[in-house]
């Protein structure tokens, strides 16, 4: 007996001192099963959401304007629906579920900065009880997410600056995490998000995050501030280092020096899990796997969409399973850090359709990801995904419906990928100052684009066009072959099988596929082609690109009509593709008045350098024939001409020649500006405008190094919206009329009828001007309706636009 007590003893001292030793630099997160997190939205959302991004709680469906201001009868719906929820994905082998957000759930009872009768104080007891029932009843462990800086106008005017080193910001930041555990103390942890956030992820503007943490040193301290309290109450913290672009952190998703600077003070530290998006970028296909992943020495948490918000929101089908375990298996298990994965199945992204996940229909081709890919954790073994597949298709369907299905998810991540991507281009790494460029770039979320600098680069990386809109029709063939097998299958059935809810939601999603892949192949093929010719020239790129113009029309319109007011698919917006249809139409028309202009201006030059070949101003001759070519060059662009680099450094040198010239011949040559009816100044003053212009109309021909076509697009395009050369013109030459005709007034003695000749002449010379300056402008944007450029757009999607116009630094 005393051997056995003795062994006894030795095992647990053994047993203790490993788990302390294993537990040190993880607090004690690997000695525990991983995590498996699921998010909880589709537990919670009544309708379809009201604007911006999908968030985990929906609060404005549950807000009442009235006391009790949260209706209670919709609480306890969506407790019922909340513990479904959880049982079912922990059926899926799930076993941690994430709830939101903070903000929602503070009282700020300690700082008392809420009012005690105020709106948003009564919400918040009532919040933070719901969210407290929540975490008590479920089986599965349970984080709440924040943004921070966490904020409100009372919380901004008691803290003052909203600046990181501010000491009040840490206090409310201490004091709102030691509430919110102890108003759910079964509460696990918190998972924050600092790179991310603004006015555009808050339905109520009283509740907005603040991008406050925008370089190394302030997150460390904010870090340093909060992780202690997770470590005295032995709760996780899980700091995202998902970012969008902004500031000295805006790749700190991606990058290994930033990712060291933030986070390599705290290696030593436990309670704290670093997550990160399993490749370098967004939720693309074509990314490299992240470099963050399994460096330095802390637990990560990776992420997955299920519900791929840039291929078509869940409802295309695009089966992940595949994918997605392969990184698990071959790369994720791999890594001594790796601490679970976070899969989203319903947040993401900036759709307007209903479009829930699981507990709904539309959640048919999402639900085999969110069944599937637990699997490959909760399994040690290899997974035959083609097994698995069939086994979780057969709760739902039956044979020979069941196979057809099974060879369509096996085939549509491909199908996907050739045609919402165009391949060289996706697999081509480019960043601007630090921002990963979209692998999608002629989409954005439900909004096919058509900015010219997105499309122009597409073109500039594409290897072969034709090639790709072969691959992209074979891909949309290969779905009307799967589609087709499918609905025969369905007819097939018996009556009963075939009125069920999900084969009659199956044949909706795959009619409502195959009108939206139809509309994106038209719409890749037309765009590819007709960008090759602005790029290349070519009159039979511009013929194909109008082949298919009346066809997609016909079919957009077709496509709003019947899904303009559905709320389970998407009606997508189309408004850049219509812009677009109309610029490329106008095409002809266009260049029929560029050439009638240009054969004006060639008559009106050679007249005028017949008249004045005598004269003593040689400058006006050079200003003459400088005239003529530009316009030439301008009407040769448009109408596909190709001209050779040699000729283009010529005649850019040549007209930064003259600029130099006209800007000193006024001392240098006495040229001086004259009126119209006295001698030259109609000619002086269009020349003059047409050498000033004439460098950049070559740019936009193409002759111009990439580098510099970014930096033109980001300083310039990107701070003025796309109108800086007009706004700029029309303010110096407003100036320059109104000093003119000062000095004129002056210099000469002019009556009324002299007076109004003078104005008249001027008004001609402006309009002509601003016609010039049209025409170069279209040539350098063809699609001018649609000047919003791309990361403008996005950027402000992702809440960041109010802190860019303040931080123009985003691009230093």
């Amino acid at each position: 007996m005393q051997y056995f007590s003795n062994f006894k003893i030795i095992a647990n001292v053994f047993i203790f001192s490993s788990v302390i030793l294993f537990c040190l630099p993880f607090g004690c997160i690997q000695a525990r099963q991983k995590l498996i997190i699921t998010e909880s939205a589709p537990a919670f959302y009544l309708k379809p959401k009201n604007q911006g991004s999908w968030v985990h709680f929906p609060f404005e469906q549950y807000d009442l304007d009235q006391a009790p201001y949260v209706d209670q009868i919709k609480l306890e719906s969506a407790k019922k629906r909340f513990q479904q929820f959880q049982q079912y994905q922990k059926g899926n082998g799930y076993n941690a579920i994430v709830l939101g957000d903070l903000t929602r759930v503070l009282t700020f009872k300690q700082s008392k900065i809420l009012p005690q009768d105020s709106v948003e104080m009564q919400r918040a007891k009532i919040y933070q009880d719901f969210f407290a029932q929540l975490t008590t009843e479920t089986d599965l462990r349970t984080f709440i997410s924040a943004d921070f800086q966490i904020s409100n106008p009372y919380l901004e005017n008691y803290v003052g600056e909203m600046q990181a080193d501010n000491p009040k910001l840490h206090q409310i930041n201490q004091s709102a995490i030691r509430e919110v555990f102890q108003g759910l103390p079964e509460l696990d942890g918190m998972i924050i998000r600092t790179q991310e956030g603004g006015k555009n992820y808050a339905v109520n503007d009283f509740y907005a995050s603040k991008l406050v943490y925008q370089d190394a040193a302030s997150l460390r301290k904010m870090i340093r501030e909060i992780l202690p309290i997770f470590q005295e109450l032995d709760k996780t913290l899980i700091i995202r280092t998902w970012s969008a672009g902004v500031g000295e952190l805006g790749d700190l998703s991606y990058n290994p020096a930033t990712f060291d600077q933030v986070f390599k003070p705290f290696y030593d530290q436990t309670n704290l899990i670093i997550s990160v998006k399993y490749g370098q970028g967004d939720f693309w296909y074509y990314v490299k796997p992240n470099p963050l992943l399994g460096r330095g020495e802390l637990p990560q948490l990776v992420e997955f969409q299920l519900r791929r918000e840039y291929e078509g929101y869940g409802l295309i089908g695009n089966f992940l399973g595949q994918y997605y375990g392969s990184i698990i298996q071959n790369q994720l298990k791999k890594n001594p850090n790796f601490a679970g994965i976070y899969n989203w199945v319903m947040i993401g992204g900036w759709d307007q359709a209903y479009n829930p996940v699981l507990f709904s229909q539309a959640g048919l081709w999402t639900e085999l990801d969110n069944t599937i890919i637990p699997q490959f954790l909760n399994q040690e073994q290899n997974i035959n995904i083609e097994q698995v597949l069939r086994k979780s298709l057969a709760q739902k369907f039956s044979r020979p419906l069941l196979e057809s299905l099974v060879d369509y998810l096996l085939d549509s991540r491909n199908i996907v990928k050739n045609i919402y991507y165009v391949e060289s281009f996706a697999r081509q790494e480019q960043q601007i100052q630090g921002v990963t460029l979209p692998k999608v770039m002629w989409i954005s979320w439900n909004r096919p684009l058509s900015n010219y600098f997105g499309l122009i680069n597409i073109i500039k990386k594409t290897e072969n066009v034709d090639k790709e809109i072969a691959k992209t029709r074979q891909a949309f063939q290969k779905f009307q072959k799967h589609r087709q097998t499918i609905l025969d299958q369905i007819q097939n059935q018996p009556k009963e099988a075939n009125q069920s809810k999900k084969s009659t939601y199956l044949v909706e999603n795959l009619n409502y596929q195959h009108d939206l892949l139809e509309i994106l192949v038209q719409y890749k093929s037309v765009f590819l082609k007709y960008y090759q010719f602005l790029d290349k020239g070519g009159a039979e790129n511009y013929q194909q690109s109008l082949g298919l113009f009346h066809e997609l029309k016909v079919n957009i319109g077709a496509f709003q009509n019947k899904y303009q007011a559905n709320l389970t698919f998407d009606a997508l917006e189309f408004e850049d593709i219509q812009a677009f249809l109309a610029s490329v139409e106008s095409l002809k028309l266009r260049m029929a008045l560029n050439f009638i202009a240009t054969i004006g201006f060639i008559l009106l030059a050679t007249l005028a350098f017949f008249k004045y070949r005598k004269s003593d101003r040689p400058v006006i001759r050079w200003f003459i024939l400088g005239f003529f070519l530009i316009n030439l060059i301008n009407t040769m662009a448009l109408s596909g001409f190709q001209h050779g680099f040699l000729l283009a450094v010529f005649i850019a040198l040549y007209f930064l020649f003259l600029v130099i010239i006209n800007q000193v011949g006024y001392h240098v040559l006495r040229v001086k500006p004259l009126i119209l009816y006295k001698e030259r100044s109609v000619l002086l003053n269009l020349s003059s405008i047409s050498a000033l212009l004439a460098f950049v109309n070559i740019l936009a021909l193409g002759f111009v190094p990439e580098r510099i076509w970014l930096r033109i697009y980001e300083v310039v395009f990107f701070n003025f919206h796309g109108y800086f050369n007009l706004i700029i013109t029309l303010i110096v030459f407003i100036l320059y009329y109104f000093i003119k005709l000062l000095i004129r007034t002056r210099q000469f003695k002019i009556n009324g009828l002299n007076l109004i000749k003078l104005v008249i002449a001027d008004l001609i010379t402006f309009l002509i001007a601003v016609t010039l300056l049209w025409e170069l402008l279209i040539a350098f944007f063809p699609y001018i309706n649609s000047v919003l450029n791309l990361f403008p757009s996005v950027l402000s999607s992702h809440g960041v636009g109010d802190h860019l116009v303040q931080d123009l630094s985003v691009f230093h």
